[in-house]
């Protein structure tokens, strides 16, 4: 019989989880100039590389002449992470990835920027079939634009455009009461 005569088997100790050191961050180096740290993080292999290393950049120089474009650069890094979030179906790390070229923009937004990286990615994700999601994200950054009449309107042609009206009237009324000599949110309203 097979369990008579047998030792007892000991109990194996409990085995204990496997550390793998993780792979160390990109660190900005302060002995670099901001040109070479910035040259640094665009020659980067990897986009969470650049991404980390220009966000190290925005602390380690704040203030330089290059910020400006350090910010362009990232926030073109996050975008594109976005766009392959919704190429891959992800559309709440698309939004999280689209916040992130928000929260990283110039306190100034130029026109160049705001059709580029801000009034674009709430249009990508409704052109990929996320027109909730595209609602909620531009619903979330409609706050830094309630005293341009200008941005409120573009905003406000986006809700038209995903046939989200409530939305439209919300905005394109407030940007009549900054603006009521514009003639682009009356016509729209239809007033």
């Amino acid at each position: 019989e097979a369990g008579q005569g047998a030792k007892p088997r000991k109990k194996a100790p409990p085995s204990r989880p496997r550390t793998v050191a993780p792979t160390p961050a990109p660190v900005a180096d302060p002995a670099l100039t901001p040109r070479e740290a910035l040259d640094r993080a665009r020659a980067a292999a990897t986009q969470p590389e650049r991404i980390d290393l220009l966000e190290k950049f925005l602390k380690t120089y704040a203030g330089d002449a290059l910020e400006l474009e350090a910010r362009q650069l990232l926030m073109r890094e996050y975008a594109l992470k976005g766009e392959q979030m919704l190429r891959e179906a992800n559309p709440q790390a698309a939004m999280q990835a689209f916040k992130n070229v928000f929260r990283v923009t110039p306190a100034i937004i130029s026109d160049k920027v705001f059709g580029q990286y801000i009034f674009s990615l709430p249009m990508a994700m409704n052109a990929f079939g996320y027109r909730v999601e595209s609602a909620d994200l531009m619903r979330s950054l409609e706050p830094r634009f309630m005293d341009n009449p200008n941005r409120l309107i573009e905003i406000g042609f986006f809700y038209v455009q995903i046939e989200a009206p409530l939305e439209a009237i919300r905005i394109l009324d407030r940007a009549v009461q900054l603006a009521p000599q514009d003639h682009r949110a009356h016509n729209s309203l239809g007033t």
